[in-house]
């Protein structure tokens, strides 16, 4: 609380002296506690000592705090160092300073890694900001639309599930429904597309993770459960094109050959299925599919 000049008077004229001494000598006697400390720590700790020191401890005590900014005043170009100092603003509450640190981290060329760990603290110190602001306040709005565009930038950078459930989350809690509408549409699982009626989105998802599957029944999992999300909404030409599209790695799967000619038969293609078993049966190259069974 500021108080008032006037509150801070003394009512006795021979107080006066006596009180800007002891203010003088209190601040002195602080400033010299302080520089002790900083030639203590000099004489203890090089320079890179201090540094990992620092960025190693979990302390966001204002002093700690202060200290950071004064080395990062010194050394500027220490992107780890003001990552860190960014991250503990935001734990200590201080988002608004947190946002300054950050401000402009991303200009240079940095790893992946880097980016997404600067932009993610970005998101929080955002959030953090957002919601000390009152809904009427009149930064509010500049602020909710940073604070969307940084969470799209981030999910670009780590289109993770998780995270972007996460991020949709955050979004819900500072009221920006969009976003997290956005998120949880972009980024939900399979079932869950599947579950709200999107049979072609819960293909897509199926058919993606298929090209990261490892091992030959993972892939087959995952291609014909993308071939039955299609299916399930009625769209079975739809089906039978995706899914001849999608065979890749399984073109030789005798198993996934197969499932497909029934798909082709419930499409009304009996020559497509045709073609599909006798290709699963190796007569059509004389070669004998792989996956049986």
């Amino acid at each position: 609380m500021i108080f008032p000049k006037e509150s801070m008077r003394s009512g006795s004229s021979v107080d006066k002296p006596r009180a800007r001494g002891a203010s003088f000598c209190g601040w002195m006697t602080v400033l010299g506690i302080v520089l002790a400390f900083l030639l203590l720590l000099a004489l203890l700790y090089p320079k890179q000592s201090l540094l990992e020191l620092l960025n190693h401890s979990s302390d966001v005590s204002p002093a700690v705090l202060r200290y950071r900014e004064a080395i990062l005043r010194i050394d500027p170009g220490n992107l780890q160092f003001r990552l860190k100092l960014a991250d503990d603003l935001v734990a200590a509450g201080i988002c608004q300073r947190a946002v300054e640190v950050l401000e402009r981290f991303d200009v240079e060329p940095l790893s992946l890694q880097n980016r997404a760990r600067g932009v993610e603290i970005r998101c929080r110190a955002l959030k953090g900001l957002l919601l000390s602001l009152a809904s009427d306040h009149p930064d509010r709005v500049q602020v909710a639309g940073y604070f969307s565009r940084q969470i799209r930038a981030l999910i670009e950078l780590d289109p993770e599930p998780d995270l972007a459930r996460r991020m949709a989350e955050d979004a819900l809690a500072v009221g920006d429904e969009a976003t997290a509408f956005y998120l949880l549409q972009q980024y939900e699982s399979a079932e869950e597309a599947l579950a709200r009626g999107d049979f072609r989105k819960s293909a897509q998802l199926h058919f993606r993770a298929m090209q990261q599957a490892q091992g030959l029944s993972q892939r087959r999992e995952q291609f014909q459960r993308g071939v039955k999300a299609l299916q399930a909404g009625n769209l079975i030409g739809e089906a039978l094109e995706m899914g001849e599209a999608q065979l890749g790695k399984l073109a030789s799967d005798r198993a996934s050959l197969l499932f497909l000619s029934r798909i082709a038969l419930a499409a009304d293609r009996p020559e497509k299925a045709e073609v599909l078993i006798k290709k699963a049966l190796g007569m059509d190259s004389g070669k004998t599919p792989k996956g049986r069974g």
